[in-house]
């Protein structure tokens, strides 16, 4: 296991996005979290992407939120609007739009 997440998986509201120091830390986090069983809560998936977010790696939320429709992970209005406001800040509002219409 990579040192920064050693003892970080003992209760699912233990993770700690401060040791999310670069993209890298945080794909890596997202890919040990959909491998676990059961899976993290919603929240945990939605601190990290604000955590990604708060790093201006904005596409990389988008592609890991595509990773996560694709896994079949259920998702929430909160990890919904981070995506949306991810496009938003790539200037690619009318991309969000396109995150929504699976729910209409």
């Amino acid at each position: 296991m990579i040192p920064f997440l050693q003892g970080k998986f003992r209760c699912f509201f233990n993770f700690d996005m401060k040791e999310v120091k670069c993209l890298d830390d945080a794909v890596t986090l997202f890919h040990q979290m959909v491998r676990m069983q059961p899976l993290p809560s919603v929240i945990v998936f939605s601190k990290l992407f604000k955590t990604m977010i708060n790093m201006k790696h904005y596409s990389a939320v988008v592609s890991l939120f595509g990773e996560m429709q694709k896994l079949g992970i259920p998702t929430s209005v909160s990890i919904l609007n981070i995506v949306i406001n991810s496009y938003c800040l790539m200037h690619r509002a009318d991309c969000g739009f396109f995150c929504i219409y699976p729910f209409t």
